[in-house]
């Protein structure tokens, strides 16, 4: 039902994962002999010339390497003849190691994904294909049986999310579904799995106002139907809010936890993103939270009054959002989907150095020169003294290894490889100690570990990253 929503997928092929573990259980050597029979006919039957794999995970390279026996064009993520992992270009790198450190990474996926597959940024088009008119029409008649006559339109709620630390409370979303009832006329559609649905209940029990509950009601397709209905979704980060993106629908929505608006926020310009105004927000992976102010910072009279202005004005308020940083999604010069601060956060040192990564990252990734350009006008970085001379640090660590790499490649010897070895495990403790350094790190010792053998190119690898690192620096010190 997912590929439906997707242009230009004309054929799906689903994987036998249940039958093959099945037989796995009964004889490894017959499942194995499925796997392959079923690769091969899909090979004879579709022929891929380009094999295009956005999924770093062990399973997906040896699928991709199955499927791409016949020479096919790999991009992204595969694997070599001996089983080791090939990464396509240095985002695909950069995509792997953000993965896990999600907190410090300035681009949305939907863009790192183009640039794995070898594609250019979408600059903010990617829509899914509409709805057909037949289907939107009875999903508009099915919500209008369900509310008095005069509705002006409809409001699409997610009440749901993948953890319950990353759900806005139920009664902050009855409250403000009661005030855009009462204010704008517009009704509340509340979306979500059958799982979901006790959140349903209690919202109807709180709520006090019309509406429509199509929690565990409806197809993949009927919920891209009910959505293309609605002016605009206020949502939790969900598989929801990014179909609702996809079908230009606007969105409100919030980032709680570990979810957060750069990397996974809604890919359609004029989107709002909320995030609770924390320090410790966004929450690292792995994290326990005993607390529940994230849960409850954002301010559900201040959304609910943003979500009232949009509808009347078709804009999102400059300002007001109590409790969130508060974003706009726009698109950059260079075609990246970007956030656009309403309110203060702009100037937060963490904005500040996001910005100086989405700056910096672009060339480096692209290996091409980068331009040493980095906009601060009115941007305080003051708390940012401590990243300054972490980036100090391990600029002179970089440099210190290039020039015993030099070394040890004319006079190999163990003293010598012991004290580069001391010298890089000191520069990876520096870089994993800085959380906004992490995602550098892990970066530099895949390629370190997955290149080649030969020293020289070792040097020319901790050239590039030390270059970096000097790039950030220089910007890091104009805006001090």
């Amino acid at each position: 039902s997912a590929g439906r929503l997707l242009r230009g997928v004309a054929v799906v092929h689903e994987l036998p994962g249940a039958v093959l573990l099945a037989r796995i259980d009964r004889h490894w050597s017959g499942a194995t002999g499925a796997l392959l029979e079923w690769a091969e006919r899909l090979r004879n039957e579709f022929r891929p010339e380009r094999i295009v794999n956005l999924t770093p995970s062990l399973s997906c390279r040896l699928l991709t390497r199955l499927l791409a026996a016949d020479g096919a064009d790999v991009r992204g993520f595969g694997m070599d003849p001996l089983g080791f992992g090939v990464n396509g270009t240095p985002w695909a790198v950069f995509l792997q190691t953000a993965s896990a450190h999600r907190g410090s990474s300035p681009f949305n996926l939907v863009d790192l994904f183009r640039r794995v597959a070898g594609m250019g940024p979408a600059r903010g088009v990617l829509g899914l294909p509409t709805p057909d008119a037949p289907a939107t029409d009875a999903m508009r008649e099915r919500l209008r049986a369900q509310v008095p006559d005069g509705v002006r339109g409809f409001v699409a709620l997610q009440l749901g999310a993948s953890e319950e630390r990353r759900r806005w409370p139920v009664e902050y979303f009855s409250h403000l579904a009661r005030q855009v009832w009462e204010k704008t006329n517009h009704a509340p559609v509340l979306l979500g799995s059958e799982a979901e649905r006790p959140l349903g209940a209690r919202f109807a029990a709180l709520a006090g106002c019309p509406h429509v509950d199509l929690m565990g009601r409806t197809s993949l397709p009927e919920l891209a139907a009910a959505l293309s209905c609605t002016r605009l979704l206020v949502s939790n980060d969900t598989g929801t809010m990014h179909l609702a993106a996809g079908l230009d629908v606007p969105v409100a929505a919030l980032f709680l936890a570990t979810a957060q608006p750069w990397d996974t926020g809604p890919y359609r310009p004029d989107c709002l993103s909320l995030e609770p105004a924390l320090e410790c927000h966004p929450c690292a992976f792995g994290q326990d939270c005993t607390g529940d102010s994230c849960r409850k910072r954002i301010d559900p009279e201040a959304l609910a009054q943003a979500v009232c202005e949009r509808l009347a004005t078709g804009n999102w308020p400059d300002a007001g959002y109590v409790g969130a940083r508060a974003w706009r999604s726009v698109i950059d010069d260079q075609g990246y989907l970007d956030l656009q601060a309403l309110g203060g956060c702009e100037s937060e040192p963490r904005t500040v150095f996001i910005r100086l990564l989405r700056n910096h990252y672009r060339p480096f990734l692209d290996g091409v020169p980068g331009s040493g350009v980095t906009s601060t006008t009115g941007l305080d970085v003051t708390a940012c003294s401590a990243l300054r001379e972490r980036l100090s640090t391990v600029g002179e660590l970089l440099t210190l290894l290039e020039g015993q790499g030099r070394v040890l490649a004319m006079a190999p010897r163990e003293p010598l490889k012991a004290k580069f070895l001391a010298y890089w495990q000191r520069l990876q403790a520096v870089l994993h100690q800085e959380p906004s350094l992490r995602v550098l790190g892990g970066m530099l010792l895949q390629e370190m570990q997955e290149g080649p053998e030969d020293m020289a190119e070792r040097i020319v690898c901790l050239e590039r990253y030390r270059l970096f690192v000097a790039g950030l620096s220089q910007a890091m010190n104009r805006v001090a």
